[in-house]
């Protein structure tokens, strides 16, 4: 078994080496991988969805560096921790917020298969919802374990990490389509006209399928600082509103390399107190 100090552990460089050379139109699929929460019901059962990778805490894109990204907050580097997107109304938000509730911490895995480089990621990680300021949650969010470390080891003690400025930032890039997702009614709960249009909707052409009745809702909204209408305005509002950051917390990574026939499980040691981490890593039998 081997321990790496590095600020940035060999799998993380597999996952932003690999989402930066496939990140195209064409290869989109790279940036999506199966998040699996667990629903905490009557009877206890795993629920899966995809979501989208937003990249990793304090991570924006860069045409200027080598490795294709760069801190987004000068002050600090990046760290482990990855980034995605949800409503806070949606079950996962839910069955997150109640985890976190009855056993302390939330406990989530991701599955990631990246087809151009044959790579599998399986990431078990502890969830953390960073919802607007004004929700009843918004005070459960730790972001002071999940903070990046320094930029620079100088004595200079950089300024705190802006975890309001984190979530703006990724909230702004939502496509035109999700920033309206985001002001529709409760994600999974019954449809206002459902009794006035097909029921088996999903997968068919119909002549419903963009009109008022089906979708009696914004499809788009222009982006924060663009709505010149009132409507547009309170519509993104609503949108702020009921958007939530989701920043996983890895601490153990199995990655399957299939090109070379090689996997190795990664595990972080200690925690991430400062923003450090300490990982080892270990092969395994493919």
């Amino acid at each position: 078994m081997a321990t790496n100090t590095s600020p940035v552990p060999q799998w993380k460089e597999l996952i932003t080496q690999t989402t930066v050379a496939h990140r195209t139109k064409e290869e989109g699929s790279v940036l999506y991988y199966v998040l699996s929460t667990v629903n905490l019901g009557p009877s206890i059962r795993p629920q899966a969805r995809y979501v989208v990778h937003r990249g990793f805490v304090n991570e924006q894109r860069s045409k200027t560096t080598e490795s294709g990204v760069e801190p987004a907050q000068a002050d600090y580097g990046m760290n482990t921790c990855l980034l995605t997107t949800t409503d806070i109304r949606s079950p996962k938000a839910q069955q997150i917020l109640k985890q976190q509730q009855q056993e302390g911490e939330a406990h989530v895995e991701i599955a990631w298969w990246m087809e151009k480089a044959q790579l599998q990621f399986r990431l078990a990680c502890t969830a953390h919802l960073l919802p607007h300021a004004d929700n009843e949650h918004y005070m459960g969010f730790d972001g002071s374990k999940l903070v990046p470390p320094p930029a620079s080891l100088s004595s200079k003690r950089p300024t705190s990490f802006d975890w309001a400025f984190e979530r703006s930032r990724i909230f702004e890039k939502m496509s035109l389509g999700l920033l309206a997702s985001f002001a529709r009614p409760t994600p999974g709960s019954e449809h206002p006209n459902g009794n006035e249009i097909d029921a088996e909707g999903a997968g068919k052409d119909h002549e419903d399928g963009l009109n008022d009745k089906a979708n009696p809702w914004p499809m788009e909204l222009p982006k924060p600082g663009d709505a010149e209408t009132k409507a547009d305005q309170d519509a993104l509002a609503l949108s702020d509103k009921n958007f939530a950051l989701v920043v996983l917390a890895p601490y153990k990574v199995d990655v399957l390399d299939l090109v070379r026939s090689k996997r190795s499980v990664f595990e972080l040691q200690g925690g991430r107190s400062g923003g450090n981490e300490h990982w080892t890593a270990k092969r395994v039998v493919p």
